[in-house]
């Protein structure tokens, strides 16, 4: 890294100077991306606002992350990484952001006119084994309609997965009680809605408990390393009774609250309360109703 700075310097003399700012970037993406726009011919100094260009991140969440460039005379631009937070290197940001400032050059000169139009997002596209000493391809911005972000990961949309323990207490026939396990895995259509699908099999003596449900999560991140989360889903549950007499069933919509919390050491950590009214439909329908409470990691890919 030493020596890329230093075949570097001649270019940073030239270079116009731009203002990185911290506000919501952790300490070692920071650096990294800091590095990056350096290595890219950017004199970089640590601000929020500058005379001309100031270069951060907004709108992070489980699915995306913005990277935006803001000229002191109006000029806008925004690129957006389909990738959570934790799980992008800052390397990719500063190649957004260097990409970000290459394209704005090709802006209409006048401020006016750019400050009124701001142009269509860029999103990033997965590149296999890239080098990393390697100079971005030029972009022709006649021919090209989106610039190709390189990265040392792919950065493909969000997928979560929640593996837990749980437990089951309700009522369909008589009141039933158990634990075991959470397996559910969510999709974000986008950036804080998730569509997701789950399972939950529990048990106790002499008796098995299922569930399962489908449904939609609305996603808050109130810090960098919380989410809240609630949620609506259409609800199964089966309770079997080892007796001989069948299952009892029932059906019913639900809604949960969780919370994801970020850890130190990498991954994170979920809690779930989910309560649903049920309609038990063996001899007959009637009312019941059934929660979960469960715990465990979240595995992002």
């Amino acid at each position: 890294m030493a020596c890329a700075l230093l075949l570097a310097t001649p270019a940073l003399a030239a270079a116009e100077p731009i203002a990185l700012c911290a506000d919501g970037i952790p300490d070692d993406l920071l650096l990294e991306m800091r590095l990056e726009l350096v290595a890219r011919g950017h004199q970089v100094s640590l601000a929020c606002s500058h005379q001309g260009w100031t270069v951060g991140i907004d709108s992070a969440s489980l699915a995306e992350v913005w990277v935006w460039a803001h000229h002191g005379d109006g000029r806008r631009r925004r690129s957006r990484i389909p990738r959570s937070l934790d799980a992008v290197d800052g390397r990719a940001l500063g190649i957004a952001a260097a990409t970000v400032l290459s394209e704005e050059d090709h802006a209409p000169a006048d401020p006016s006119e750019s400050h009124e139009r701001e142009r269509d997002p860029i999103e990033t596209e997965p590149v296999d084994d890239p080098d990393p000493e390697a100079d971005p391809e030029p972009v022709d911005p006649e021919t090209a309609e989106l610039p190709t972000v390189r990265s040392s990961r792919a950065l493909t949309p969000d997928t979560v997965v929640f593996l837990g323990g749980a437990g089951t207490f309700g009522h369909l026939e008589e009141r039933h009680g158990g634990g075991g396990t959470l397996f559910a895995i969510g999709r974000h259509l986008r950036a804080t809605v998730r569509l997701d699908a789950g399972v939950v099999a529990t048990g106790a003596r002499g008796r098995a408990l299922l569930g399962a449900w489908v449904g939609l999560t609305r996603v808050w991140r109130p810090a960098a390393v919380r989410w809240l989360e609630v949620g609506a889903a259409l609800r199964y549950a089966q309770d079997i009774v080892l007796d001989g007499n069948g299952a009892r069933i029932g059906v019913g919509a639900e809604t949960h609250v969780a919370l994801q919390r970020k850890l130190p050491i990498g991954g994170r950590l979920f809690w779930r309360l989910s309560a649903a009214p049920l309609i038990a439909l063996r001899d007959g329908p009637r009312i019941a109703a059934e929660a979960v409470l469960s715990f465990g990691m979240v595995i992002t890919p």
